[in-house]
């Protein structure tokens, strides 16, 4: 298992720089973001938000070409009017500078994609990630009168897959490419903040994004 990750990453490296060279004319600074690894679930809205469809609670180490190594986690809780999600969303980060760019570029690229974009911040914070092996891995985020965590376990049952990043979001100009290997969850858990049932996730063993942020207004 470990050799197909290592293959997936070899993969994900030979793309993202292909497609840099592609997209870089005339030259314009482009920012690379590297996870390794990273969770993402879903789950019903928790019990003291009525408002609510769900949450989404997320966390990845990362490398950026811009920043250097950095940690993000993210809480995200979402309402679905019709065929339209409105979001309400929380980063945390340990550099504050990495995670605001980061922030913002996603933002960017769901508001060219859906149109709608509520509310969002950053704050600076403390995050602990560690793996009790390659498919497991627990996150602790502290962040002024904010403390969480999260654990993220992959369904081992399940093969491997290897995705381009992107769906909807491919409409804005400013994600140009990604890709991902993943697993679905078996199973995750938050605790220190009002959460619902889990539904679903992945587990991010990698993936790359390439972003140009020369288009953020």
């Amino acid at each position: 298992m470990l050799k197909t990750v290592l293959a997936v990453v070899l993969i994900s490296l030979c793309v993202i720089p292909f497609a840099y060279s592609a997209m870089a004319t005339p030259p314009k600074p482009k920012i690379f973001f590297t996870w390794a690894p990273g969770g993402a679930a879903f789950y019903a809205a928790p019990p003291d938000r009525p408002d609510l469809d769900g949450m989404f609670v997320w966390a990845a180490n990362m490398i950026s070409s811009s920043y250097g190594p950095f940690t993000i986690a993210f809480v995200e809780y979402y309402h679905i009017v019709g065929k339209v999600w409105r979001y309400e969303d929380h980063w945390y980060t340990t550099d504050l500078a990495a995670g605001r760019t980061y922030a913002a570029l996603t933002v960017k690229v769901f508001t060219d994609a859906y149109d709608v974009y509520d509310s969002w911040d950053v704050t600076k914070a403390k995050i602990t990630m560690t793996s009790s092996s390659e498919d497991q891995l627990s996150v602790s985020v502290s962040a002024g009168t904010v403390s969480f965590t999260a654990s993220y376990l992959a369904d081992t049952k399940r093969d491997i897959t290897v995705e381009l990043v992107g769906g909807m979001c491919l409409t804005s100009p400013i994600f140009l490419c990604g890709t991902k290997a993943l697993r679905p969850l078996a199973n995750a858990a938050v605790t220190g903040i009002p959460v619902g049932n889990f539904h679903e996730g992945q587990f991010r063993y990698t993936q790359t994004e390439l972003y140009d942020p020369s288009l953020l207004s």
